[in-house]
């Protein structure tokens, strides 16, 4: 129910963590925590980066609003 066409805007990174090594995805993990606004509505986006020996990218994308 969210309308992305008129944009996200970022208001606040809020977090960040990393680990070195977790079993789930077999390598390092980095994960961002922001506050965003999409259009008229706030939202919370949680961002999960992971390397690993199938190489590097976006593992997860979770947005709250």
């Amino acid at each position: 129910g969210v309308d992305f066409q008129s944009g996200v805007c970022i208001e606040k990174y809020t977090g960040f963590s990393s680990a070195y090594y977790l079993s789930d995805v077999k390598g390092s993990q980095y994960e961002l925590t922001m506050r965003a606004e999409i259009g008229t509505t706030d939202a919370r986006f949680v961002i999960s980066v992971v390397r690993n020996d199938n190489g590097f990218g976006i593992y997860h994308i979770k947005i709250d609003v």
